[in-house]
């Protein structure tokens, strides 16, 4: 569908500086289920409405809504 997806934002005992300094992220399950459950989805000031209305379409049938 063209409509790029990611997850920016890995909490801190993911990253490897945080994890060989001993962080586990099992001790972190709050953090851990927000990563397992959040997308990022295309936003910037240049798009358009008619791609913010597609986005938002491609969203909602992913989702099934």
């Amino acid at each position: 569908h063209d409509v790029a997806a990611n997850v920016h934002y890995k909490p801190l005992p993911m990253m490897t500086a945080y994890r060989n300094l001993g962080f586990d992220i099992a001790d972190y399950p709050n953090a851990y289920a927000q990563y397992e459950n959040e997308i990022t989805l295309p936003l910037h000031t240049c798009m358009t409405d008619d791609q913010q209305e597609y986005v938002i379409e491609v969203f909602r049938r992913f989702a099934g809504l």
